[in-house]
């Protein structure tokens, strides 16, 4: 198991793993809802915690956010709310309500994300680093033109086009739209989603999972 702190060391060990020709590579996100079977797992597991996240607010406007890859959502939503950038408050609490529920939240989210994203930084087997547009991705829901053509792709990091808002204002939003979702939540009394098994060398729940 190797450690990943950074977008650059995403990118190096990734590089080195496809030189080399080694066998699967997993990359692990916090880990918090895996289960591991007895057997092992026999390849090299790469453990995601690249979370650094740039607020960058001295560009023209609007404001730019990049997370890294492995930056959660509501890490993501509540570093832009004090800095004074609006826009990705709904991200701080994406609620489990049931089966159906979940998968229309999925959705909105996946949306709103794609609306959003100015630009991803994407490795590939083939071609390297890249930095590509939101229109050169080739998004379709849930899906890119990676997933699509089958490649053997990662996300490095994203940038998002954000607001400028009064901190106080957008972290007062963010408190509230995170409060109802968990009344929401709360009200409902229907089973749980049931998990779904993630495949080798899929990105696990992070801020760019829905953009791969």
């Amino acid at each position: 198991m190797l450690s990943i702190n950074t977008a650059q060391e995403m990118e190096q060990a990734l590089k080195t793993i496809w030189e080399l020709d080694i066998p699967p590579y997993f990359i692990l996100g916090s880990g918090s809802n895996l289960l591991v079977s007895d057997s092992g797992y026999d390849g090299i597991i790469l453990h995601n915690r690249a979370h650094n996240i740039k607020v960058n607010t001295k560009v023209d406007p609007p404001p730019l956010v990049t997370a890294e890859t492995g930056a959660g959502l509501g890490q993501f939503a509540q570093m832009a709310s004090r800095r004074g950038v609006g826009g990705f408050e709904w991200a701080n609490s994406i609620p489990r309500y049931s089966r159906w529920r979940g998968l229309w939240q999925c959705r909105r989210a996946w949306f709103r994300c794609r609306r959003k994203l100015q630009s991803a930084l994407v490795i590939t087997r083939d071609n390297g680093t890249q930095c590509l547009s939101n229109e050169e991705m080739g998004y379709q829901y849930r899906s890119s033109k990676f997933k699509r053509e089958g490649s053997d792709a990662v996300i490095l990091e994203a940038t998002f086009v954000g607001k400028f808002v009064p901190a106080e204002e957008s972290l007062s939003l963010l408190h509230d739209l995170t409060e109802k979702k968990g009344a929401n939540t709360n009200r409902l009394d229907l089973p749980s989603a049931p998990r779904s098994r993630t495949p080798t060398g899929i990105l696990r729940a992070n801020c760019l999972r829905m953009l791969a």
